[in-house]
């Protein structure tokens, strides 16, 4: 990788990785959520 990455390129790279850090945190948050949902209607 070249150590002169323009600005659009180094704010693109960094908008690709927020954007799959929050995609799994919100699938995690998703998870957790629709577990305590299931484990309500079992107990």
């Amino acid at each position: 990788m070249s150590k002169l990455m323009s600005a659009k390129e180094r704010a693109d790279a960094l908008e690709g990785y927020i954007g799959e850090d929050l995609d799994n945190s919100i699938d995690t948050l998703y998870d957790f959520v629709h577990v305590q949902r299931i484990k309500k209607v079992v107990v």
